[in-house]
């Protein structure tokens, strides 16, 4: 059985700074791994070449036999059903097949998701959201995006594009969004000017998200939630004063697998798909 014989799985996160990939066993040890600068401002085929080779280097490393597959994270919406890149403001590969290009590329199967789901489900996976049914991963980094886990299941909305809490308005007339909106959870975000406005907006967005999803548990991850803890610390005190639902039992936590998140939910992602394409054969 292919599932009994697939030591290992290959996770890819793109950034829109960087293109992370690694050799991850079942345990969700990195055993490789390699990292190149994401090629903006060339087109989407150079970012699919970059992520192409990136990946080379990490499967050189294994048999084909070994390999469940690649789990690919997108800082796009994705369509999951038909594995298509809807949007996307940060890295260019909207019309572009980049799934079928990359696994025809490796000889692998891929499966492409949103950036932020698949650090979720690294968290869930291997991380601070280990047996938590119902909790929300923010990512702070390029962007903002999120990852909802609701009833111990990863929720993609009707057609995978759930999850965009960066985009949600929490400023009537605010500033422009690069997506065509305004007054975005996002762009507040990214242009406060001070340490304590940061926290403000952060907790406003953390607050919509309890009040509408009252989770068990918020993990902060990314590059800027992963190094600013004092930020952290400050929104999640504004937030938990704020909020109304469930904040008594609400615990804000940083991501405990730091930028690996992605990689290990990516071939989290692979082992999973690995075991429903073996139940299809069955």
């Amino acid at each position: 059985m292919a599932v009994m014989t697939a030591q290992y799985a290959l996770g890819i996160d793109v950034g829109g700074s960087k293109i992370a990939a690694g050799l991850v066993d079942a345990r969700g040890r990195i055993l490789v791994d390699h990292r190149t600068k994401t090629p903006l401002g060339q087109g989407a085929y150079a970012v699919i070449d970059a992520i192409i080779r990136c990946a080379q280097v990490i499967t050189a490393q294994a048999a084909r036999s070994e390999l469940a597959g690649v789990g690919l994270g997108v800082p796009a919406q994705v369509d999951y059903g038909r594995q298509e890149i809807e949007f996307s403001e940060m890295v260019p590969l909207v019309g572009a097949d980049v799934r079928t290009l990359v696994a025809s590329e490796l000889g692998l199967s891929v499966t492409m998701d949103n950036d932020a789901n698949l650090a979720a489900l690294g968290e869930r996976s291997f991380g601070a959201g280990r047996e938590v049914s119902d909790f929300i991963m923010l990512t702070l980094g390029t962007g903002i995006g999120a990852g909802l886990f609701l009833n111990g299941q990863l929720y993609r909305g009707a057609t995978g594009l759930a999850g965009e809490a960066g985009h949600m308005t929490i400023a009537l007339g605010g500033p422009d969004c690069l997506c065509g909106g305004s007054g975005h959870f996002e762009t507040l975000f990214l242009e406060a000017q001070s340490p304590r406005e940061r926290a403000e907006v952060l907790a406003a967005g953390m607050v919509s998200l309890i009040n509408l999803f009252n989770p068990r548990l918020i993990i902060v991850g990314g590059g800027i939630g992963q190094s600013d803890g004092a930020l952290v610390c400050a929104a999640a005190d504004l937030a938990t004063q704020q909020a109304m639902a469930g904040r008594k039992n609400l615990q804000i936590v940083q991501a405990t697998l730091g930028n690996d998140a992605g990689v290990l939910g990516g071939a989290a992602l692979a082992f999973a798909e690995a075991v429903e394409r073996e139940r299809f054969i069955q």
